[in-house]
């Protein structure tokens, strides 16, 4: 994901950084949760092709920031 991490370092503006930030968001949980990545790019597909709406893409990026935070908690307790 070093690649999302340096055009995230390098935004200039809102759009870019908002975009480079979901981007690295997507590439972490690819890692620590593909079905779950595998859902949102299957959701933003159907959103895309007009068979899926605003509101399934909405629940499916709860589900890909849920995955980071359970990821980062469980990181911080094994750390202990």
């Amino acid at each position: 994901c070093d690649h999302c991490k340096e055009t995230l370092r390098n935004c200039t503006n809102d759009e870019e950084c908002s975009a480079a930030s979901v981007a690295l968001q997507l590439c972490i949980t690819k890692i620590v949760c593909p079905s779950v990545a595998q859902d949102f790019a299957e959701a933003v597909e159907g959103l895309q092709s007009g068979t899926i709406d605003d509101q399934v893409i909405n629940q499916k990026y709860t589900s890909v920031t849920k995955c980071l935070e359970d990821f980062e908690l469980d990181s911080k307790q094994k750390a202990r």
